[in-house]
Protein backbone atom coordinates (compact mmCIF):
# COMPACT_ATOMS: atom_id res chain seq x y z
CA UNK A 1 0.00 0.00 0.00
CA UNK A 2 1.14 3.51 -0.64
CA UNK A 3 2.81 5.39 2.19
CA UNK A 4 0.42 8.33 1.96
CA UNK A 5 -2.67 6.09 1.93
CA UNK A 6 -1.60 4.32 5.13
CA UNK A 7 -0.66 7.62 6.76
CA UNK A 8 -3.99 9.21 5.87
CA UNK A 9 -6.13 6.22 6.87
CA UNK A 10 -4.40 5.76 10.22
CA UNK A 11 -4.74 9.50 10.92
CA UNK A 12 -8.48 9.47 10.20
CA UNK A 13 -9.10 6.27 12.17
CA UNK A 14 -7.03 7.49 15.13
CA UNK A 15 -8.98 10.76 15.23
CA UNK A 16 -12.24 8.82 15.03
CA UNK A 17 -11.33 6.64 18.00
CA UNK A 18 -10.21 9.71 19.98
CA UNK A 19 -13.60 11.31 19.29
CA UNK A 20 -15.33 8.08 20.36
CA UNK A 21 -13.48 8.09 23.70
CA UNK A 22 -14.20 11.75 24.24
CA UNK A 23 -17.93 11.07 23.74
CA UNK A 24 -17.83 8.00 26.01
CA UNK A 25 -16.08 9.86 28.82
CA UNK A 26 -18.56 12.73 28.66
CA UNK A 27 -21.53 10.42 29.17
CA UNK A 28 -23.12 10.81 32.60
CA UNK A 29 -24.86 7.48 32.81
CA UNK A 30 -24.97 5.68 36.13
CA UNK A 31 -25.20 1.97 35.47
CA UNK A 32 -24.27 -1.01 37.46
CA UNK A 33 -20.94 -2.61 36.66
CA UNK A 34 -21.08 -5.07 33.77
CA UNK A 35 -17.88 -6.60 32.48
CA UNK A 36 -19.09 -7.07 28.91
CA UNK A 37 -20.16 -3.41 28.65
CA UNK A 38 -16.77 -2.21 29.92
CA UNK A 39 -14.98 -4.64 27.62
CA UNK A 40 -16.85 -3.76 24.42
CA UNK A 41 -17.23 -0.06 25.16
CA UNK A 42 -13.73 0.75 26.46
CA UNK A 43 -11.16 -2.08 26.26
CA UNK A 44 -11.52 -3.10 22.60
CA UNK A 45 -11.68 0.53 21.36
CA UNK A 46 -8.64 1.37 23.52
CA UNK A 47 -6.65 -1.46 21.92
CA UNK A 48 -7.69 -0.32 18.43
CA UNK A 49 -6.81 3.29 19.25
CA UNK A 50 -3.40 2.16 20.47
CA UNK A 51 -2.73 0.03 17.37
CA UNK A 52 -3.78 2.71 14.88
CA UNK A 53 -2.07 5.44 16.90
CA UNK A 54 1.27 3.59 16.96
CA UNK A 55 1.03 2.94 13.22
CA UNK A 56 0.25 6.58 12.52
CA UNK A 57 3.14 7.83 14.69
CA UNK A 58 5.64 5.43 13.10
CA UNK A 59 4.62 6.56 9.61
CA UNK A 60 4.49 10.24 10.62
CA UNK A 61 8.09 10.06 11.87
CA UNK A 62 9.17 9.33 8.29
CA UNK A 63 7.09 12.10 6.69
CA UNK A 64 9.91 14.72 6.40
CA UNK A 65 12.25 12.14 4.82
CA UNK A 66 9.55 10.89 2.43
CA UNK A 67 8.70 14.42 1.30
CA UNK A 68 12.39 15.25 0.80
CA UNK A 69 12.97 11.80 -0.79
CA UNK A 70 15.95 11.18 1.51
CA UNK A 71 15.74 7.63 2.88
CA UNK A 72 18.21 6.29 5.44
CA UNK A 73 21.06 4.18 4.10
CA UNK A 74 22.63 1.02 5.46
CA UNK A 75 25.58 -0.90 4.11
CA UNK A 76 26.76 -4.14 5.66
CA UNK A 77 25.75 -7.70 6.49
CA UNK A 78 22.08 -8.54 6.35
CA UNK A 79 19.74 -11.50 6.22
CA UNK A 80 17.01 -11.83 3.59
CA UNK A 81 13.80 -13.43 4.83
CA UNK A 82 10.65 -14.09 2.79
CA UNK A 83 7.33 -14.12 4.61
CA UNK A 84 4.25 -15.59 2.98
CA UNK A 85 1.25 -13.27 3.40
CA UNK A 86 -1.17 -15.39 1.39
CA UNK A 87 -0.75 -18.34 -0.90
CA UNK A 88 1.94 -17.34 -3.45
CA UNK A 89 2.07 -13.75 -2.11
CA UNK A 90 5.31 -12.89 -0.36
CA UNK A 91 6.97 -9.94 1.29
CA UNK A 92 10.76 -9.72 1.38
CA UNK A 93 12.51 -8.40 4.49
CA UNK A 94 16.16 -7.36 4.67
CA UNK A 95 17.04 -7.71 8.36
CA UNK A 96 20.13 -5.90 9.67
CA UNK A 97 21.30 -4.53 13.01
CA UNK A 98 18.12 -4.20 15.10
CA UNK A 99 15.82 -3.20 12.24
CA UNK A 100 14.59 -4.29 8.82
CA UNK A 101 13.43 -2.97 5.48
CA UNK A 102 10.42 -4.46 3.74
CA UNK A 103 9.97 -4.92 -0.02
CA UNK A 104 7.21 -6.36 -2.15
CA UNK A 105 8.17 -9.61 -3.84
CA UNK A 106 7.40 -8.28 -7.31
CA UNK A 107 10.06 -5.55 -6.79
CA UNK A 108 12.73 -8.26 -6.38
CA UNK A 109 11.28 -11.47 -7.91
CA UNK A 110 14.55 -13.44 -8.26
CA UNK A 111 15.69 -12.98 -4.65
CA UNK A 112 16.48 -15.98 -2.46
CA UNK A 113 16.63 -16.22 1.33
CA UNK A 114 20.05 -16.13 2.95
CA UNK A 115 22.87 -13.98 4.28
CA UNK A 116 24.26 -11.26 2.03
CA UNK A 117 26.21 -8.03 2.01
CA UNK A 118 23.56 -5.34 1.45
CA UNK A 119 23.22 -1.77 0.36
CA UNK A 120 19.77 -0.75 1.58
CA UNK A 121 17.79 2.49 1.41
CA UNK A 122 14.72 2.59 3.65
CA UNK A 123 12.52 4.71 5.89
CA UNK A 124 13.20 3.52 9.45
CA UNK A 125 9.88 4.39 11.11
CA UNK A 126 7.68 2.55 8.64
CA UNK A 127 10.37 0.05 7.47
CA UNK A 128 9.51 0.70 3.83
CA UNK A 129 12.45 -0.17 1.59
CA UNK A 130 13.16 1.96 -1.47
CA UNK A 131 16.34 0.43 -2.85
CA UNK A 132 18.14 -2.89 -2.39
CA UNK A 133 21.45 -4.16 -3.74
CA UNK A 134 22.79 -7.54 -2.65
CA UNK A 135 26.29 -8.95 -2.89
CA UNK A 136 27.52 -12.41 -1.95
CA UNK A 137 30.41 -10.77 -0.09
CA UNK A 138 31.81 -7.29 0.50
CA UNK A 139 33.25 -5.99 -2.79
CA UNK A 140 31.90 -9.05 -4.64
CA UNK A 141 29.63 -9.46 -7.62
CA UNK A 142 26.07 -8.14 -7.34
CA UNK A 143 23.25 -10.66 -7.07
CA UNK A 144 20.62 -10.49 -9.84
CA UNK A 145 17.29 -9.34 -8.31
CA UNK A 146 15.11 -8.77 -11.40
Amino acid sequence: MSYYVVLGLTFIITLSWCYYFWKMLRRNEKRRFAFHIIFFRYVIPALLLFAFGVTFVSYAMDLPAVIAKEPSRYEGACEIVMEELEEDVFTVEAMFDDTWAEYEHDQVPLIKEGDYYCEVEYYPGSSIGTSLKLYLESGGKAVQLK
